[in-house]
């Protein structure tokens, strides 16, 4: 009786089409060297595993394998370069484990189902928040506040809240560099809302 095999219908855990994906890298294994066909051995290598994050093929396993060493034009170095997003610097070192878990935008080539080319990228940054806006804030002479201190807009708040003794219908702020003083609740119109309710 021979070998035999069935062929099963679907795709292997590895095999994905081509096109991007959200994956994790999963893991970094290194490969020992093969003796190959002809007797000389080959070089040892790095198998990249990730793990696709969403979508259809979610859960599936590409990966990609690179030397072990890096120059700034092999497979490992194109590959770090475009994690990293800057050039390599000869001779520096790269601490290879804190890239794992973490979250990358990987390529799958028309060439290749499984093995990914060296050039994973790092998903898109969120914007930073907007800074907070700052005013100085003139409350009058009376008030003891401080008109030459920029206050962000969650300090003035704080000020308004705890002193609602104070005449807040007159009270003004500036932009650092602005001409002139508007009165607060133009410059801020959700200063309305901290404003005391007369009795």
């Amino acid at each position: 009786m021979g070998l035999s095999v069935t062929v099963q219908e679907g795709q292997s855990l590895y095999d994905v089409p081509p096109g991007s994906y959200r994956a994790r890298l999963a893991a970094i294994k290194e490969l020992e060297p093969m003796t190959l066909p002809d007797g000389t051995t080959g070089d040892p290598l790095f198998a990249w595993e990730f793990e696709v994050l969403d979508g259809a093929h979610r859960g599936k396993s590409p990966s990609a394998l690179t030397p072990r060493k890096a120059t700034l034009m092999n497979g490992l170095g194109k590959l770090l370069r475009s994690i990293l997003g800057r050039q390599l610097r000869p001779t520096e070192s790269i601490h290879l484990e804190t890239f794992v878990g973490k979250e990358f935008t990987i390529p799958v080539p028309m060439s290749s189902g499984s093995t990914l080319p060296h050039s994973p990228v790092p998903p898109p940054r969120r914007p930073a928040p907007a800074a907070e806006p700052v005013f100085f804030l003139d409350a009058g002479e009376a008030s003891g506040i401080d008109h030459t201190v920029p206050r962000k807009v969650s300090e003035i708040r704080a000020v308004v809240e705890t002193r609602p003794e104070l005449d807040w219908d007159s009270a003004r702020v500036c932009r650092p560099g602005a001409p002139d003083w508007e009165p607060l609740t133009a410059a801020i119109p959700a200063a309305k809302d901290w404003l005391p309710v007369p009795f």
